[in-house]
């Protein structure tokens, strides 16, 4: 049954749409069709393994049997799902064999968060960050103090307008949380990478978004 569903790539996103991000066209390697399938058969939303195997353990287990990837440190790399791989001090060539690890593991990792962020929910995935840069322009302004050289009435009205902002603000954590769900579902590692970049530049991200 698993190896007639791994002849099925219809639902695939195709290579030519995925070399447009730079997560993917940089990634080098000699097996990196069968690693791209691989991410695709296991979080694609159209993928029948995501359909059959609910739970990612089991998915990436039955993938695993299918997609054949020699290279037994990218075959893990897939397997960790949130797992640092560790650096090893006292071992010289141990460090430097696990940084080689650190580095595949990032570039894989940045191609799923990619995956299901900008390429599989790029509309979802906009609106996600539109919401995140809007709640961050709230949070300024709570957060700026009401000048004591102001009349009376004028400091009361600022302090009304705060009060105000409050109960949006509030509502937009739930929409951000609603739509971090649906882009991410349980693959909080991933959604965890995107954050961050985020946070380090949403409107760099709102300017250099790639639609689908």
């Amino acid at each position: 049954m698993e190896m007639s569903l791994a002849h099925n790539k219809s639902f695939m996103v195709s290579s030519e749409l995925l070399m447009a991000y730079d997560e993917f066209a940089s990634f080098e390697h000699g097996e990196k069709g069968n690693i791209i399938d691989f991410i695709q058969y296991a979080y694609h939303m159209e993928s029948p393994f995501v359909r059959m195997y609910e739970t990612i353990n089991d998915r990436l287990q039955k993938i695993g049997e299918i997609v054949q990837i020699k290279d037994e440190r990218a075959f893990q790399i897939l397997f960790l799902v949130g797992t640092s791989i560790k650096s090893v001090d006292d071992d010289e060539l141990a460090k430097l064999e696990a940084e080689q690890n650190q580095r595949m593991q990032s570039q894989i990792d940045s191609m799923i968060s990619c995956f299901l962020s900008r390429i599989q929910n790029n509309y979802k995935f906009e609106l996600y960050i539109t919401y995140q840069s809007l709640f961050s322009e709230y949070c300024s302004r709570l957060r700026s103090k009401v000048p004591f050289y102001i009349d009376e009435d004028k400091a009361l009205k600022a302090m009304e307008t705060k009060v105000k902002i409050t109960q949006p603000s509030q509502d937009l954590i739930s929409s951000i949380e609603r739509l971090r769900k649906e882009i991410f579902g349980n693959n909080t590692h991933y959604a965890e990478i995107i954050d961050k970049k985020v946070s380090k530049g949403v409107e760099y991200y709102a300017k250099n978004f790639k639609k689908g």
